[in-house]
């Protein structure tokens, strides 16, 4: 991927954050896709704030959140899979996870 198309994917995923944030309350799924979108962009301000709103960490990414994620690029772990262990994340979240 280009530099300008990885900007452009980064901008992508920081207008549907703002939009999950606006419209958490409407499903609770969207604080778990929240807390995913701040994991690949490595924004710990954004895992705080979907933290704050009662996400959690141990779950495994729904099937919902993992599509609309694919669609920005965001390829993680198939739920599916016989190895159904959660991606890793940066050692920066893991540490405001784990405190």
């Amino acid at each position: 991927m280009t530099n300008a198309m990885s900007n452009m994917n980064e901008t992508a995923l920081r207008n549907l954050a703002s939009a999950i944030e606006s419209i958490v309350p409407q499903n609770a799924s969207n604080i778990q896709l929240l807390l995913f979108v701040g994991i690949y962009l490595d924004d710990i301000a954004m895992v705080g704030r979907a933290l704050d709103l009662g996400a959690r960490a141990d779950e495994i990414l729904s099937v919902r959140n993992k599509r609309i994620l694919q669609c920005f690029g965001c390829d993680f772990m198939d739920n599916n899979s016989s190895n159904n262990v959660r991606p890793l994340s940066p050692d920066s979240i893991q540490n405001l996870i784990n405190n």
